[in-house]
């Protein structure tokens, strides 16, 4: 998986007009809410088979960390 792939996909899902970037701070979008994460949550699992929460993805403050996580998978 590339990460340009990646990040289209996490932009359409948490619905975002924002560019993002591997690096981009989730707290910094206004879309960064429950519903974008359930959005987030459901592009994990469809896409990439990777079964997560919503409290799970409390943990994670940038792409990057999410990206690195479902390719150690």
């Amino acid at each position: 998986m590339q990460d340009k792939e990646f990040l289209e996909k996490l932009k359409n899902a948490i619905q975002t007009e924002t560019p993002l970037s591997m690096d981009t701070d989730f707290d910094l979008l206004d879309e960064w809410d429950s519903l974008g994460m359930m959005s987030v949550v459901i592009l994990l699992e469809n896409d990439y088979n990777f079964k997560t929460t919503v409290v799970d993805l409390l943990k994670y403050k940038t792409p990057r960390e999410i990206y690195n996580v479902i390719n150690v998978k």
